[in-house]
């Protein structure tokens, strides 16, 4: 009989079997079976869409907009640079090392027009590659921790714009510098 069939109706009027409410898909059209359910968590963003509650802070984005993982209840470590102590120790070692190595390299390039000796000219030419190297590492370090302070000061979040930031030229350009820079120091 038609009373045995037990629907559930929509907010839009029409009607589907039971089994089709919280099945984390839109049978309705309108969401509405989807509605009040404890076993999904419904993303933010204008898709609508639902995921299971065992993949929200999984550490994984399943969300268009990343609000699965963005939300206060995730602690992972979507930061650029986590926690205060090494974000400090990014500023200061970054300074530190862009401020000294200037100093070093200019200073040896003055040296290295002043000397005769071709084995002191060599070593401190050594020397300015070194410093180079450093300089080069020393930069990456004071863009990261700007990069670090815009996310934490601005509009938006890096949990937000994860995706965004690895694959920006901001990001591929601090990578060059500092990897350039650690060849560099090595050779």
């Amino acid at each position: 009989t038609y009373a045995a069939l037990q629907l559930f109706e929509c907010d839009s009027g029409s009607c589907i079997t039971l089994d089709k409410i919280c099945n984390l898909a839109n049978d309705c059209g309108d969401w509405s079976d989807e509605n009040n359910c404890s076993n999904q968590f419904s993303c933010i963003g204008i898709t609508e869409d639902r995921i299971p509650w065992s993949r929200y802070c999984d550490g994984k984005f399943d969300c268009e907009d990343h609000s699965d993982e963005c939300g206060n209840d995730c602690r992972h470590p979507y930061e650029v640079v986590e926690g205060l102590f090494l974000s400090g120790c990014c500023w200061i070692l970054g300074l530190l090392a862009t401020i000294l190595n200037l100093i070093t390299i200019t200073t040896t390039f003055v040296q290295i027009f002043r000397e005769d000796s071709l084995v002191k000219i060599s070593n401190l030419a050594m020397v300015v590659f070194i410093g180079l190297g450093d300089l080069c590492v020393g930069l990456y370090l004071v863009g990261i921790s700007i990069v670090n302070y815009q996310y934490q000061h601005g509009d938006s979040t890096f949990c937000q714009d994860y995706y965004k930031w690895l694959t920006s030229d901001a990001c591929s350009a601090l990578g060059i510098l500092n990897t350039f820079g650690s060849q560099l120091s090595l050779y």
